[in-house]
């Protein structure tokens, strides 16, 4: 039992890894997407 919660905890942490990278890569997009259109606003 411990050892099946280590591993969900470590799945767990990984998917949160990868979310974080991911959001990190939208907002690199959106900055490139902005300048691109001249700015927000």
């Amino acid at each position: 039992m411990r050892g099946t919660h280590g591993c969900v905890r470590a799945q767990v942490a990984t998917i949160e890894k990868a979310s974080a990278e991911a959001i990190q890569k939208v907002e690199s997009l959106i900055v490139v997407v902005a300048r691109a259109s001249g700015g927000l606003g």
